[in-house]
Formats: C-alpha cells, structure tokens, sequence
C-alpha cells in the first residue's frame, strides 16, 4: 500500500495495486472490489474511491486509515472499561454481520 495525493482535487488516499497471476486471480480481485463498493454504505468499510485495470495491474485506491485501533490502544497504555470494550466489540460484529 501506498499513500497518494489525487492531482485534481488534493485527496488523500491509499493506493494498492496488484498484478494478477491469470484471468481467475483478476476476476477474483474484481469481484472483491465490486463487494468492497456495494459494503460502502456502512461504517467501517473502506471506501473505494477509484479502481483501474492498467497495464497488466489492477490499481485500486482506497480511503486511506493512517493508524490502526491496536496501535492507538497500545499507546495510551491504560486499561478499558468494561462498556468502551463492549462498544467496540460490538461494532467489530456489527461489520462481520454487514459482511456475511
């Protein structure tokens, strides 16, 4: 992955581009995108912004997440109550459900 700035309008995103191995591999990608943008509705699901099928690549740009929650959690090193583990937990589901 990679941190771009899109040219036309100062956006800030991720890009990931990825060379499929035969015509299978890329439908599957394809495909994953295509749930990727039909999932965008729900928070917590990276948005797409662009994808392309360029040059043997299929470049795809996403909503950039510059941090990680474990990271976060790990540097404010303190413990969590019982209800903010809940509500994080809860909404992890909420995302797997959304997803399945």
């Amino acid at each position: 992955m990679f941190k771009v700035k899109r040219k036309t309008d100062g956006l800030i995103c991720a890009l990931k581009f990825v060379e499929p191995k035969n015509d299978n591999e890329r439908e599957i990608i394809i495909n994953e995108v295509g749930v990727m943008r039909m999932c965008e509705q729900n928070q917590g699901i990276l948005k797409v912004i662009e994808a392309y099928d360029f040059k043997s690549r299929l470049w795809i740009f996403v909503e950039l997440m510059d941090d990680a929650l474990t990271s976060y959690v790990q540097t404010l090193n303190k413990t969590y109550s019982e209800n903010v583990v809940k509500y994080v937990l809860k909404k992890t589901l909420e995302g797997l459900n959304f997803l399945h």
